[in-house]
């Protein structure tokens, strides 16, 4: 029953946030919310004893694997990084938390997710990025197509 009401859970928020996307002026990431959401939600509910820690503690531990790898490819689309040698380190890092999070379980380390992925968020989907690297990566581009339809 656990997997179905977070799948229930992740769905219904994504869908929310899809919607919400609409009306904002900056656009976050459906998924990463609605997963993010709901095993924060999930420890919420084990903190105040809402929910059983041997029926969710499983649940909570994949989806904030799943968060630890969009990180990393989150990461990689908002800074234009092209190695998985980038994404590693930081999907290990992010493992690594993950494992001490689920383990603790408490109000300390909710208080800890809370500040880590509004962090996260602002800077992933808020913040913006110096693009002039971009505008340079742009401007190669447009020299090459321009190269490319001059050749045949």
């Amino acid at each position: 029953m656990p997997i179905i009401i977070t799948t229930i859970l992740i769905l219904v928020i994504s869908f929310t946030v899809w919607l919400l996307n609409k009306a904002t002026p900056f656009k976050i990431c459906p998924v990463c919310v609605g997963i993010s959401l709901t095993w924060f939600l999930i420890s919420a509910g084990i903190v105040i004893d809402l929910l059983t820690v041997d029926s969710w503690k499983l649940i909570v531990a994949i989806t904030m694997g799943g968060t630890a790898a969009g990180i990393a490819f989150q990461a990689e689309k908002r800074f234009n990084w092209h190695s998985p040698m980038i994404k590693l380190p930081i999907i290990i890092i992010g493992f690594i938390l993950s494992y001490f999070a689920v383990g603790n379980i408490g109000l300390w380390t909710l208080m800890a997710e809370v500040a880590i992925i509004l962090v996260l968020g602002y800077l992933f989907f808020i913040s913006k990025v110096d693009s002039s690297a971009n505008a340079t990566d742009s401007k190669k581009l447009k020299e090459l197509e321009e190269k490319m339809k001059d050749c045949c």
